[in-house]
């Protein structure tokens, strides 16, 4: 049976709605400085663990919709299975997987030749519980 990797996930609670994850993190200790960070008045902030796919796909559908279903740099719409997830600050510089770091890109504006990447792909992690 494989183990799958756990992170630490925020959540903002906004009665009578669902909780909405903002960010992925890598340990309760990052987890609590982002709350320290982003902490607004009249939100209820809640830590929890959940598999980082888990945290990632619901971060990655919130930025969809939010977005309106459409690339942020041309305008054009995408579908889900066509959607990039693009982080405005790197994660190498600092950034984190949140909703706020993130906007939904099409192939063209995040790997094209003018995209956000440049020439240089970017490097997109595997599931290590799916290759088990």
């Amino acid at each position: 049976m494989s183990r799958q990797r756990t992170c630490w996930a925020v959540a903002i609670s906004r009665f009578p709605d669902p909780p909405r994850v903002v960010a992925a993190l890598k340990s309760e200790k990052l987890a609590l400085r982002w709350i320290r960070d982003h902490e607004k008045p009249g939100e209820e902030l809640m830590v929890g663990e959940r598999t980082r796919a888990e945290a990632v796909a619901e971060i990655r559908r919130q930025v969809y919709e939010r977005d309106g279903r459409t690339c942020v740099r041309c305008g054009r719409p995408v579908t889900w299975e066509q959607m990039h997830l693009h982080e405005r600050k790197a994660r190498g510089r600092g950034g984190e997987i949140s909703v706020e770091n993130s906007e939904t890109s099409c192939a063209a504006c995040h790997i094209g030749p003018q995209g956000a990447h440049g020439n240089r792909r970017p490097q997109f992690s595997r599931n290590k519980a799916a290759s088990d």
